[in-house]
């Protein structure tokens, strides 16, 4: 199942079957099944399998909360603006490099990557990935050798750009 259905799926359950998450890692953040049947109601109510995207208008008060919700629970790519949120059935695979990333603007990374450099975004990822700030995007898609680790490092969703096909 995508993560797209995922999310659907959860919508459509019965309000007493939905429930609520918690992380208790570094970004630490829990919401309570009161809070997440609410964000469900208020803003999912129109969600439709068959699209491939979906585009509402969101509250201020509510955005930490969705962001939090949809890139890290149910791992899906969203853009959005000052008042809307669109989240995408399909998460892209391909990104490129919108600013230059370097070690003072990415500690973590090692090395930089130029404006323009095309990126894999791949799941099979080891390390840690803050998905609030970030994806874990590669080089290439190849593992390495004697292993199915494919090298990553997360970049921040300021410094990428999807590439639509």
């Amino acid at each position: 199942m995508t993560p797209f259905e995922n999310l659907v799926n959860e919508v459509f359950k019965k309000r007493i079957d939905r429930k609520g998450f918690e992380y208790k890692r570094k970004s630490f953040f829990k919401i309570y099944d009161n809070r997440i049947n609410e964000l469900y109601d208020k803003y999912f109510n129109k969600i439709n399998l068959e699209d491939n995207s979906y585009t509402f208008n969101y509250h201020n008060k509510d955005l930490e909360d969705l962001l939090f919700m949809l890139r890290c629970h149910f791992k899906l790519w969203i853009e959005y603006s000052t008042t809307k949120i669109t989240i995408y059935k399909h998460f892209p695979k391909q990104f490129k490099i919108i600013k230059k990333v370097t070690k003072e603007n990415h500690w973590f990374t090692p090395e930089e990557f130029k404006k323009g450099t095309t990126l894999f975004y791949t799941e099979s990822n080891y390390g840690t990935v803050n998905l609030l700030n970030g994806i874990p995007l590669s080089k290439s898609l190849k593992p390495i050798e004697g292993t199915n680790i494919i090298p990553s490092t997360q970049i921040n969703y300021d410094f990428i750009a999807p590439i639509k096909k």
